[in-house]
């Protein structure tokens, strides 16, 4: 069996190779100079290796130090990151997963996407273009000083609702910032008031008058910015007040507890199909005396008639015509539980009771490598882990009975 010292041995082999790599006039057969970058990929493989096996012997320590080694010769390697962040998360070291995650995302956006890819990472998204100032150059952690930056949202709705949050430090640091959001989210952003100048589809952004642009998923790096100081104890976003109180009037002037339900999950794919929340797994709860179910879904009509006719929940999807909207009725809930991103991070920012259900692929943000059910975004989020054998009944039978504690303690309160 190989112990410490084998390894060491390795690694310094390992190192003195690197080094005539460099420096020596090494040939293929052929005799054609082998190019640097050829050997900065083939080492940073044998370091990822040396990471896999340290993982496997339970040395997460080693491991990290080779995974360091691995990104640092291939900073565009997903799989590189990938495998560093893991091991921080098993390691319980979720801040410094996030830091490196964070890292490959400003270095190419499709990585929020990879978990879902890992098989086959040859489908992994385009990178989609986006229209940006023309005068501008890219802001990689520039002095902002007197100048003007344009951040784009690159990606889905979720992602814009959890990462806008970065918009105030950033407007701290420069003299103006303007944001284009996905269209559906304006209104929502406006409302929050996050120091942004918003830009809409009128906005004629190539002649925008900026000195530097940036995609939002890059800020968290290039702001480096500890998550601490994220606040996750308080709300980010708003909702509006009248709205809150028109819903609470029609639909929530009640003494049960308030259990929003939202099943539609953000496309992961591949295998999508094996981690559908399907509503029917909601119909338990409905017979716990004491709750009161709200759904939230848009995207299934026939689906929430069907469960409104039986008199099991209360369907808003007729009054939920924006994000605002979805906002002033999650404000009401005791409690919202969603298998939809999108709506999980509208919670979040919110600072709402979230419960989160997470399948068993999932994207970085969730850390499903950390054993622990809170997340370092928020606080009152707690996330509910699919069963490795991808049956989510486990999930439920937690959540059956911390809506039981929720009654009890409504009742004695």
């Amino acid at each position: 069996m190989m112990n410490r010292f084998h390894w060491s041995m390795i690694s310094i082999g390992v190192i003195a190779f690197v080094w005539w790599s460099f420096f020596a006039n090494i040939t293929t057969e052929e005799g054609d100079v082998y190019p640097k970058e050829h050997y900065l990929e083939d080492i940073s493989k044998i370091y990822s290796d040396l990471g896999h096996a340290a993982l496997k012997r339970g040395d997460l320590n080693q491991a990290i130090k080779s995974y360091q080694e691995t990104v640092a010769m291939r900073p565009t390697w997903l799989e590189g990151y990938d495998r560093l962040g893991t091991t921080y998360e098993l390691n319980n070291q979720p801040d410094e997963a996030i830091k490196i995650y964070a890292q490959a995302m400003a270095i190419n956006p499709t990585f929020l996407d990879y978990r879902q890819y890992a098989s086959n990472p040859a489908k992994l998204p385009t990178r989609p273009l986006h229209a940006k100032p023309s005068k501008s150059v890219e802001w990689t952690g520039q002095d902002l000083t007197d100048k003007k930056i344009f951040v784009y949202a690159e990606r889905n709705l979720s992602d814009t609702i959890m990462f806008c949050r970065f918009l105030p430090l950033l407007r701290s640091k420069a003299a103006q910032v303007y944001f284009k959001p996905q269209e559906p989210l304006i209104h929502l952003i406006r409302q929050a008031k996050l120091g942004a100048t918003l830009c809409n589809n009128q906005t004629n952004l190539t002649e925008l008058d900026v000195d530097f642009h940036a995609s939002l998923l890059s800020l968290q790096h290039y702001l480096n910015q500890e998550l601490e100081q994220l606040n996750p104890h308080a709300a980010y976003l708003k909702t509006s007040p009248e709205k809150k109180a028109s819903l609470y009037k029609a639909f929530f002037n009640n003494t049960d507890v308030k259990v929003g339900i939202a099943w539609h999950n953000d496309p992961y794919k591949p295998g999508s199909k094996n981690i559908d929340i399907l509503p029917s797994f909601f119909m338990p709860l409905c017979h716990i005396p004491g709750i009161k179910v709200y759904v939230l879904q848009k995207s299934s009509p026939t689906v929430n008639l069907k469960l409104a006719s039986e008199g099991k929940v209360v369907d808003l999807s007729e009054e939920l015509t924006s994000f605002t909207d979805t906002a002033a009725a999650i404000e009401n809930l005791d409690v919202l539980i969603s298998s939809d991103a999108t709506q999980a991070a509208l919670a979040g920012g919110l600072y709402k009771n979230t419960w989160f259900l997470t399948p068993t692929i999932n994207d970085w943000r969730w850390l499903d490598h950390w054993e622990k059910s809170n997340t370092v975004w928020f606080d009152h989020f707690k996330k509910i882990h699919q069963a490795p054998n991808k049956n989510w009944q486990p999930a439920f039978n937690i959540i059956a009975e911390k809506l039981q504690e929720m009654v009890v303690a409504r009742r004695t309160s």
